[in-house]
């Protein structure tokens, strides 16, 4: 089984399109993680209680950076294989974690990196997909690299 990492603050609505996208059709781990002092963590969670796959970490507070979230995210997620994600995006294929699966198994020892394809970025890398194999060869074992304060894309990690 895949694990899909998305953190979220402030979107709830959003959040709940992201998160059903990517459970229709296909069985995964959504681990959500949400921040202790944002004011719509309450609606946020109530959109998503119940959808199948979906876990939600609720951290104490916001972290320095996204690559942070990322990481206790994907430390805490079971699938063999991680996939990044974010609120703003919606899955458009109702069998792409079939889709990424045979991917991930044609991995030479599985080891490897793969991506989802962005429609508005199409020659960009904006969904790393990471197996466990190639996530343990990092130096502390991250995801991403923890280390990279700058790394946001969105303006409330500012």
């Amino acid at each position: 089984m895949l694990s899909v990492v998305l953190p979220s603050r402030g979107r709830p609505e959003s959040l709940e399109k992201a998160v059903r996208s990517l459970v229709r059709g296909s069985p995964v781990e959504v681990m959500v993680g949400l921040d202790a002092d944002d004011p719509d963590l309450k609606e946020a969670m109530y959109r998503i209680n119940g959808l199948p796959g979906v876990r939600v970490i609720v951290g104490d507070k916001r972290p320095r950076c996204q690559a942070v979230l990322y990481n206790e995210l994907a430390r805490k997620s079971s699938g063999h294989a991680v996939v990044l994600f974010c609120d703003d995006y919606t899955m458009d294929q109702e069998n792409w974690a079939e889709l990424v699966e045979h991917t991930v198994a044609c991995l030479p020892y599985g080891y490897g990196v793969g991506y989802l394809k962005d429609k508005l970025y199409p020659f960009f890398s904006t969904f790393p997909i990471l197996t466990r194999k190639t996530i343990a060869l990092n130096t502390d074992g991250d995801f991403l690299p923890s280390y990279y304060p700058f790394l946001f894309g969105d303006t409330h990690w500012n």
